[in-house]
């Protein structure tokens, strides 16, 4: 928060307690007090306390009080501002390798409660996937290598023409809602010369074809250096035009925490479709 959303007032006290001043804060309206009382309540957890909040519906403001061992220590005055509004970086990510995690794990990563999409390939099992991924409102980009073995999708750079087309028509019956595509540029199919006839008959019908070397892959070693790396792009991409960045589906369900304090600072995570 800014210095001068921040008020601290001196109050005259003697009878009660240590207080000796309380904090008026200004609040952007983006963010919800229930969100606030949430990250108070897990920043104190392992501490005695015990937080409080009532609001004042006529005057749109929260009291927030801590107590410690029954003593009022802090208390704050939360008003809701709609004039003010913090600067904040937009992030999207890609998530690789989602269709090796097992049904349950599948399940938990589709209940996350941030937007992204996956990375899959145009094949039977991503077709079976669909249906469960838009229930949850997530997405789907398709990734164009050398992996598709069914035959129906097959992109095989050795193909001719006719038979590259039909497979051209196949994924984009199969997939209709899918619009973006993504190739990997360390595979057979990107170098051979037919890439460019099967990427101008997917550009014929709306597709647009993303290089997968253009995105930040965020993963690395340990997941203090993951976060480490999203901070530092949620930081440096205030103000500025959202980023998408990939990375593997095991990594991103270690996040939540992190992502949800980024949130709560104005971190937002659009759809990769809006960026894209």
């Amino acid at each position: 928060m800014k210095e001068e959303w921040i008020k601290k007032k001196n109050i005259k006290n003697t009878k009660t307690d240590s207080l000796k001043y309380v904090f008026e804060l200004k609040i952007p309206a983006d963010i919800p007090i229930a969100a606030i009382l949430k990250e108070m309540n897990y920043g104190f957890n392992e501490y005695p306390v015990e937080i409080t909040s009532e609001e004042k519906i006529n005057f749109g403001k929260t009291v927030l009080k801590i107590y410690s061992n029954e003593h009022l220590k802090l208390q704050a005055v939360l008003n809701i501002e709609k004039e003010i509004a913090r600067e904040y970086s937009r992030l999207s990510f890609i998530l690789t390798d989602a269709g090796d995690l097992n049904e349950e794990d599948f399940t938990k990563l589709m209940r996350f409660p941030y937007p992204f999409a996956l990375l899959l390939l145009p094949e039977e099992k991503t077709f079976n996937l669909l249906s469960k991924i838009y229930e949850y409102r997530k997405e789907v980009f398709l990734l164009l290598n050398d992996d598709v073995d069914e035959k129906k999708y097959s992109l095989d750079p050795d193909y001719e023409k006719i038979r590259l087309k039909t497979s051209v028509l196949a994924i984009r019956s199969d997939f209709p809602k899918i619009i973006n595509y993504i190739v990997d540029n360390e595979s057979d199919l990107y170098a051979a010369p037919s890439f460019n006839y099967i990427k101008d008959e997917f550009q014929k019908r709306e597709i647009k074809i993303a290089v997968i070397k253009n995105f930040v892959n965020l993963d690395r070693d340990t997941e203090n250096e993951i976060i480490s790396l999203i901070q530092f792009y949620a930081e440096s991409g205030k103000s500025k035009e959202p980023q998408t960045y990939l990375i593997s589906a095991e990594n991103f369900m270690g996040l939540e925490r992190a992502l949800s304090i980024l949130f709560n600072k104005g971190t937002r995570y659009p759809l990769p479709s809006e960026v894209n």
